[in-house]
């Protein structure tokens, strides 16, 4: 009788057992589908994509900018270049590209192929170019690119350096065609004229040079768009094809007086019964900072005649101190700073007056040797 009952039982158990073994079977397949499905995709991810390139160059422009460096870094996008071809400009197909794609400047690349297969292709060259469908095309250039409009190479800068070849100490602005180099300027001609030659006395004419050594940029360097702001910024003027860069800083000859200037003499006064005072010579190092060029240095101390004339001529009533010749009117970071320290006398030599900013010092009238610091930490 319980046999009776039990068979039904173990029936149904059955039919479930065989129902969740078709639901299982069914799920691990659909699972393994998924699985299958995404190897799939993820190969498809990993996979590069296809792209052929054609270089569009000008016969015209043989040192233009090399687009083989934005080749390069496409090929690093995960891409596979399966066909790299050169085309002229000049041929019908060139002329069939520039037509089609309204090019402005060569070179240029035209890609096709697997363009939209990730976002970063697309991305570069939509800032760097136009996406159209299965073809993209690169024309961002550094200089020297040919212009097609004008048939010019544009970026090929001259420079012109009027010197000064008897001061071995003015100013050397052959630096600033390194500075270009750097920056990426393509310069294919450096000239040197002498300032008192037949063609440097017309340079300094035609252009208005005030100084030597001066340097002249051609307008060339106006497609170089950050040099150029750097340019505006500074104040350089552009006359007749060339912008005007003139000697940052002293020595240079003042063509105005025909004179070398920035050649500056210092000399110092200390007094030797001052065992406390400070160093005199530190100021020698502070006006080096300021970029002032010391032709010469001379060092006298209290006792003598030499210093005796020079503390009774200025009235000077402390040591250490200093003097400083005129030419210092050329440095524009001094004389700002001295305003604080000294005065200019009517004979343009510059006087220290306040030798208590640089340490302790000797009033030579009344004889006291007082530490300006100590003298403040002690009213705090």
């Amino acid at each position: 009788m319980k046999q009776q009952h039990l068979l039904p039982v173990v029936y149904t158990v059955l039919v479930l057992a065989v129902i969740l073994s078709i639901v299982n079977v069914f799920y691990l397949t659909e699972r393994f589908g998924d699985v299958e499905e995404a190897k799939v995709l993820a190969e498809e991810l990993m996979r590069p994509a296809d792209l052929q390139i054609i270089r569009l160059v000008s016969a015209d422009c043989m040192d233009c900018y090399d687009v083989g460096k934005e080749v390069a870094k496409i090929q690093n996008m995960n891409v596979k270049v399966t066909e790299e071809r050169t085309v002229s400009a000049d041929s019908a197909e060139g002329q069939h590209f520039i037509q089609l794609y309204t090019l402005q400047n060569l070179p240029a690349l035209i890609v096709t192929g697997e363009i939209n297969k990730t976002e970063q292709l697309v991305s570069f060259f939509q800032k760097n170019g136009a996406v159209y469908g299965l073809t993209a095309v690169y024309t961002t250039l550094m200089p020297p690119y040919f212009q097609l409009m004008t048939h010019e190479t544009k970026g090929r800068v001259s420079l012109i350096h009027v010197v000064d070849s008897a001061c071995a100490n003015c100013q050397d602005l052959s630096y600033l065609d390194a500075a270009l180099k750097q920056a990426g300027v393509a310069i294919v001609d450096v000239e040197k004229v002498e300032y008192d030659s037949a063609e440097g006395k017309e340079l300094i004419q035609q252009y208005d040079l005030t100084n030597v050594p001066s340097l002249l940029v051609s307008k060339d360097i106006d497609v170089y768009a950050s040099i150029k702001a750097q340019f505006t910024q500074a104040g350089y003027e552009m006359k007749e094809g060339y912008y005007v860069v003139p000697a940052s800083a002293p020595p240079y000859r003042d063509l105005s007086s025909n004179k070398v200037v920035g050649m500056v003499t210092l000399i110092m006064l200390k007094d030797d019964t001052c065992t406390t005072c400070f160093d005199v010579s530190v100021n020698k190092g502070i006006l080096t900072k300021f970029g002032m060029h010391l032709e010469s240095t001379e060092t006298y101390e209290a006792a003598t005649t030499s210093a005796q004339a020079l503390i009774k001529k200025y009235g000077l009533e402390k040591l250490p101190a200093i003097l400083v010749s005129p030419d210092a009117q050329y440095y524009p970071a001094f004389m700002n700073a001295w305003k604080q320290v000294g005065t200019e006398e009517d004979d343009g030599w510059y006087v220290m007056r306040s030798p208590d900013v640089l340490g302790t010092y000797k009033n030579l009238k009344t004889g006291e040797v007082t530490n300006p610091f100590a003298q403040a930490a002690a009213e705090e």
